[in-house]
């Protein structure tokens, strides 16, 4: 009621315990105090849900330009079917979605692809589907045999790619891949792996998401040779 009283913008407040020692914010605990327990927001003229569960920019504002220079540097066609690895709340997938013939999301978080799910229906698009599952998993599932994957957006959290995604990655080979990077030193790390798997790495553009502060988000191209 306090809260409400002096920030009467506030639409919804959820406290969350998590009592382990991680960098991942969520909560083992959760009670929504008021509220539907979720916020909206609208990037790039599409409408998102965005659970406590589901990672989503905190930068709303920037994070409509980063999506922008994200899809225009991937070059996306109606040919193409779109890969968007660690997909979250299936932001940047659903703002590709109208350049490309097909998307398909995967994330760890079931909590996010049920939002990223709820973000598509709300924003009545059908050419995207979310897979729920670690990336070196969903993708040896019979479902994928065959598909050719073009290009991929990976955008993973502050650790970087995972062994086996990266290896996996490699594996479908597609011909472009946009890195999307909070974290200049794992991205550094597995652009030099990148590299030795047989990519040019074209192009990086720092984005401040984060006025103030030493962090830069990025995103990069990597063109196959």
């Amino acid at each position: 009621a306090n809260l409400k009283e002096k920030f009467p913008e506030l639409t919804t407040a959820v406290w969350m315990v998590n009592d382990t020692i991680t960098n991942i914010a969520k909560g083992e605990i959760r009670e929504i105090f008021f509220g539907p327990g979720f916020i909206e927001e609208e990037i790039l003229g599409y409408k998102f849900q965005i659970s406590p569960g589901s990672f989503f920019q905190t930068n709303s504002r920037q994070t409509a330009v980063l999506y922008q220079a994200a899809i225009d540097l991937a070059e996306i066609t109606k040919e193409d079917t779109v890969l968007d690895l660690y997909c979250g709340a299936g932001t940047i997938g659903i703002c590709a979605s109208a350049h490309a013939g097909l998307v398909v999301g995967i994330e760890l978080e079931a909590e996010a692809v049920a939002s990223a799910v709820a973000n598509a229906k709300i924003n009545r698009i059908e050419n995207c589907h979310f897979h729920a599952g670690a990336v070196r998993k969903i993708l040896k599932e019979p479902q994928f045999d065959g598909v050719k994957f073009d290009p991929v957006f990976v955008d993973p959290p502050r650790a970087g790619l995972h062994p086996k995604a990266l290896k996996r990655i490699l594996e479908i080979s597609p011909k472009r891949l946009i890195y999307i990077s909070c974290n200049p030193s794992t991205f550094a790390r597995d652009a030099a792996d990148l590299v030795a798997g047989g990519y040019r790495f074209e192009k990086v553009t720092p984005f401040d998401m984060f006025p103030h502060t030493m962090h830069v988000e990025l995103i990069a191209r990597f063109d196959k040779i």
